[in-house]
């Protein structure tokens, strides 16, 4: 999973983790949601890499056809079902946290 926050282009390794859990939810670590201004109710897009390998979640700045989630309380977001099948995501999934 990785974030965008600034118009750089390389990611940088945040050291950080998540979990998918039963719910097909991972919690953004509150130090991510910091830096980048996330809060609960903001809509964000969900969707994946060009390569179709890697998780993306962005701000949501205009319309799109990508998968449009909201930040729940405490920084959860549901990963939608048809990225669950395509990375053959089950729960307990770790996610490695990069960000622009």
């Amino acid at each position: 999973m990785h974030e965008t926050g600034t118009s750089s282009d390389e990611l940088t390794d945040t050291g950080l983790f998540c979990t998918l859990n039963k719910t097909q939810s991972i919690t953004i670590p509150i130090i991510i949601r910091d830096t980048l201004s996330i809060t609960a109710g903001d809509e964000v897009i969900i969707g994946l890499t060009s390569n179709s390998k890697e998780l993306f979640i962005q701000s949501l700045i205009c319309q799109t056809l990508e998968n449009i989630m909201i930040i729940y309380n405490k920084g959860s977001i549901r990963i939608p079902e048809e990225l669950m099948r395509t990375l053959y995501l089950k729960k307990g999934e770790v996610f490695h946290i990069y960000i622009y």
